[in-house]
């Protein structure tokens, strides 16, 4: 093993810059739509999830709610279609999202959401952002994060993880599935390694993915059936009622 013996002033910014990257970097798995130099990129959808890992910042909040995860959003990158914004659009989805966020246990930790028990005024600003601005209506955009069902060719596309010393693994906090080019943020590596999910629920079991295989072996399909229905069931219905069709035939 190699040891590198940096000056202090040295290694205090790098650390700084290292953790400005990790942690803000954050701003939505798709990413804009334009590099710096207003060039257009590829198209990246991404519906992302929050773990609750008892050692992240943000892991902790989804704890305060699940034992297991929370919805994070829908990331777009690109127009959807040429709709043009409505006046009722925002009054709309917060009708709705106040009805159904918990079923998919999209929280949010804002302050002034608590008395609303963690709606809505977060995922109304997604909505206008990433869905309205991009011309999707308030069921268009809603009907992309509640169709879990409709798996279709969603793969992994995003990765948050933080580095564990001790297993010398990654270890998941954040998880995207949708289109484009996998991004992965807080690895050591890059893709290189082992990638684990933290202890979730009830359940020790730590599923371990190499990330070689990693966006083959992590399917949406695995990760809905294996992670989500620890807590929520229900939703693998769609899933295995569809698989069970498929290997009648």
């Amino acid at each position: 093993m190699m040891v590198f013996n940096f000056p202090t002033k040295f290694y205090f910014w790098i650390t700084l810059f290292c953790w400005l990257l990790i942690e803000l970097d954050y701003v939505g798995s798709a990413g804009n739509s334009s590099d710096a130099t207003g060039s257009a990129v590829a198209p990246r959808e991404s519906l992302d999830f929050l773990l609750a890992d008892r050692f992240t910042e943000l892991g902790l909040k989804c704890l305060q709610y699940s034992p297991v995860f929370c919805l994070m959003g829908y990331w777009l990158n690109t127009k959807q279609s040429d709709r043009e914004p409505k006046n009722d659009d925002v009054e709309k989805f917060r009708y709705f999202i106040h009805l159904l966020f918990e079923e998919v246990n999209w929280y949010s930790f804002k302050p002034q959401d608590q008395k609303n028990h963690g709606c809505c005024t977060y995922q109304t600003k997604l909505y206008v952002e990433y869905g309205q601005k991009n011309g999707l209506s308030p069921e268009e955009y809603l009907d992309k994060i509640f169709k879990f069902q409709r798996v279709g060719d969603k793969k992994v596309v995003f990765l948050k993880v933080r580095f564990h010393r001790p297993t010398c693994m990654n270890v998941i906090s954040q998880i995207g599935f949708g289109n484009g080019d996998l991004k992965i943020i807080g690895s050591r590596n890059g893709i290189k390694g082992k990638f684990a999910f933290p202890a979730l629920g009830n359940s020790t079991a730590v599923p371990v993915f190499y990330g070689e295989t990693i966006e083959a072996k992590l399917t949406f399909s695995w990760f809905i059936i294996n992670i989500l229905c620890l807590e929520k069931p229900e939703l693998c219905e769609p899933i295995v009622e569809k698989r069970a069709t498929s290997s009648g035939n």
